[in-house]
Formats: structure tokens, C-alpha cells, sequence
């Protein structure tokens, strides 16, 4: 009866040793791929900001040039002669 006993023993072991194993592994390989997709994410949004720092690129290019040819532009007068660039403006510090 005690190797019996002994055997019950050694299967049950086993058993806790393969559980825990497998849960490690199992805990391991979620959070690697939660990392992973959290990674993905972020390099989404890092290239659609790039992008969008690109579209407006030439709008705040055209807002310099605008500052070049007039000494006092400001705020105020950017929005009522060129709404369409202080629309982009506004969109840049969005950003």
C-alpha cells in the first residue's frame, strides 16, 4: 500500500509541476503578446502623427513665408485674412 501511496504522490507532483510550468509559460507568452500589441499601437499613432505632421508641413511653410513678407503678422490678423492657414495652425498645436 505505501508505494501505491508513493506513486499517488510522485503523479501529483508531477501534475502541480506541469501546472505551474504551464501557467508560467502561459502568463509569460500573454504579457509578451500584450507588449507586443501595445508596441503596434504606438507605431500606429507614431506614423499617422508623422503624417500628419507632413499634410500640415506646407501650411506652416506657407504661414513663414507669409511672416516674411508682412514684419507684423500676428494671430488676429491671420485669422481674418487667411482662415484657411489658421485653420491649419490651430490643427499643428492640436498635434
Amino acid at each position: 500500500m505505501s508505494e501505491f501511496m508513493l506513486e499517488v504522490v510522485k503523479f501529483l507532483v508531477q501534475g502541480v509541476i506541469l501546472g505551474v510550468a504551464g501557467f508560467g509559460i502561459t502568463f509569460l507568452y500573454s504579457k509578451k503578446q500584450q507588449q507586443l500589441a501595445e508596441d503596434e499601437f504606438n507605431h500606429k499613432l507614431l506614423m499617422r502623427f508623422n503624417d500628419w505632421y507632413d499634410e500640415l508641413n506646407d501650411d506652416l511653410h506657407s504661414i513663414r513665408a507669409l511672416e516674411s513678407r508682412e514684419e507684423n503678422i500676428d494671430i488676429d490678423s491671420l485669422r481674418k485674412n487667411e482662415p484657411a492657414l489658421y485653420k491649419k495652425l490651430n490643427d499643428y498645436l492640436k498635434l
